[in-house]
């Protein structure tokens, strides 16, 4: 007889799951972890190794790196950390696809007033529809911008998905 890792339930040997709290029982949660871990693979770029006196040292400015224009600071004031400079980086580019979408949703926004103004229903929809994917991208890097400050916080070197192969600092 076998017990289920996470509840201890006495259960058969060959269980896949068990019938207390439904955990999955033998290899098959190893292999959703290698299938996880495969795709976790294929959407991020491996991160660089830093020291832990670099990371210590530059944890700070790498924080100031994702709040928007902060990201100046650590660009020129870390210079020679190169865990800031990493940060500064994806800040650097989620600062431009956030001002991007911003603006480009903002141009949308009008064309759906001016759409209003002039009574025009044809106008009023395309605006609309134009400005959502330009929303969608900004609650995106707003979701990557909470991931990255949670990563630095915790110590870690994380190449945030879809933006951290992009490099714009050296």
């Amino acid at each position: 007889m076998a017990f289920c890792p996470k509840c201890g339930t006495q259960i058969a040997d060959d269980t896949q799951f068990c019938p207390s709290c439904g955990a999955a029982i033998g290899a098959q949660p190893a292999a959703e972890a290698k299938k996880a871990e495969s795709f976790k693979e294929k959407v991020t770029e491996p991160a660089p190794e830093f020291e832990a006196e670099e990371i210590e040292a530059g944890q700070g400015w790498s924080i100031l790196a994702y709040l928007g224009i902060a990201v100046l600071f650590p660009i020129f004031l870390a210079k020679k950390n190169r865990y800031a400079r990493f940060n500064a980086n994806q800040g650097l580019v989620l600062l431009i696809l956030t001002a991007a979408a911003s603006v480009l949703s903002s141009i949308f926004s009008a064309i759906s007033s001016a759409g209003a103004a002039a009574g025009s229903g044809i106008l009023i929809a395309l605006g609309i529809i134009l400005s959502l994917p330009f929303y969608a991208v900004s609650v995106f890097a707003l979701v990557l911008t909470v991931i990255a400050i949670i990563a630095v916080c915790r110590k870690q070197v994380k190449s945030l998905p879809v933006i951290g192969k992009i490099k714009i600092l050296k």
